[in-house]
């Protein structure tokens, strides 16, 4: 690994994942023929309110994006922190209109809500199946097969029958 890759691949703070990062420059050099390492300089997040800092070595790479650590600095909480408190606005049982992504002006699918989900970074979503009484998991922590899942309040409309 050349130094240019190794700094592509150390370049975010493993708290917040912010590429503002202010670096030391001392030493290592670069050895012909040898894989580039940096366990020497230091590293500090710019980021206020992360307060990260340790070695080059111990950021992340710039592709890395682990949504649920990342800061958002509105609230100075992780996202997901924030996400974790908003609530379900459509109860189980009720009756909704998936709103079709790519076109939401032509209404979808009428289902039922049958369980109440998250996504990893903490948004509410929820599943829905043509049976009102398909709620329980066949397997604990997965959705049935006769769900259709993963969909956030915004493309749901509800419906009174």
């Amino acid at each position: 690994m050349t130094r240019d890759d190794y700094h592509a691949h150390h370049a975010r703070c493993p708290k917040c994942l912010s590429d503002d990062i202010e670096q030391t420059t001392a030493g290592p050099i670069e050895i012909p023929g040898k894989p580039y390492q940096d366990n020497v300089n230091d590293a500090r997040c710019q980021n206020p309110g992360c307060g990260w800092s340790g070695k080059v070595s111990g950021l992340q790479p710039r592709s890395h994006a682990i949504v649920n650590r990342m800061i958002d600095p509105d609230t100075g909480e992780s996202f997901k922190e924030t996400n974790l408190k908003k609530t379900h606005g459509i109860p189980i049982g009720k009756l909704v209109e998936l709103m079709p992504r790519t076109d939401p002006e032509h209404g979808g699918v009428r289902l039922y809500v049958v369980a109440h989900t998250r996504d990893c970074d903490g948004t509410p979503l929820y599943a829905m199946s043509a049976t009102k009484s398909d709620t329980e998991a066949r397997q604990p922590g997965f959705a049935n097969p006769s769900w259709e899942h993963g969909w956030t309040e915004e493309n749901l409309m509800e419906c009174d029958s």
